[in-house]
């Protein structure tokens, strides 16, 4: 999907409104990597490629087996489960604890594999308990047309914290 603004300026005062109220535009979309086009005439266009946030990866209903407060920080996750639902190491990711609904963000760290390790690190030790149930979340932006058929890696463990990819 592709938006358009065209204006035509008659003189050097209209065009610097017009690049003006574009900015102002810009700035209003709240959207910091607004890929924009513009073209340096008296007939300026600017171009706005749509771009879409969706899921990327889930990992629904992991059980806690374990908190580390006095660690760096992060999520520990097996990394048969991070395999499994196309998670990389140091990628975002959104926790949410069925438990209590806290919601944080941090981001993952490969845990030994096939231990079925779901460990909350550093201060979001504090948000979950052993045994807490949590869905682990990430994100991709892509073009809009492509997000429009995208299909997110989505990953259900069992009470183990083993992958039963769906």
């Amino acid at each position: 999907m592709r938006f358009e603004l065209s204006y035509s300026a008659s003189n050097s005062l209209e065009m610097i409104n017009w690049f003006s109220f574009a900015k102002d535009l810009i700035l209003f979309t709240w959207d910091p990597i607004l890929p924009l086009l513009i073209n340096c005439s008296l007939e300026e266009t600017l171009v706005y490629d749509h771009t879409a946030e969706v899921l990327k990866s889930k990992i629904h209903r992991a059980k806690i087996t374990q908190t580390e407060l006095d660690y760096v920080g992060s999520i520990t996750i097996d990394e048969n489960l991070m395999d499994a639902a196309n998670l990389i190491e140091g990628e975002k990711v959104l926790i949410v604890n069925n438990n209590n609904g806290e919601r944080l963000e941090t981001y993952a760290i490969a845990g030994e594999r096939g231990g079925g390790m779901i460990c909350l690190n550093g201060a979001a030790a504090r948000k979950a308990a052993k045994g807490d149930i949590v869905i682990i979340i990430s994100f991709a932006m892509m073009e809009f047309e492509e997000a429009k058929k995208f299909v997110p890696s989505l990953v259900f463990p069992d009470k183990n914290n083993i992958a039963i990819v769906e």
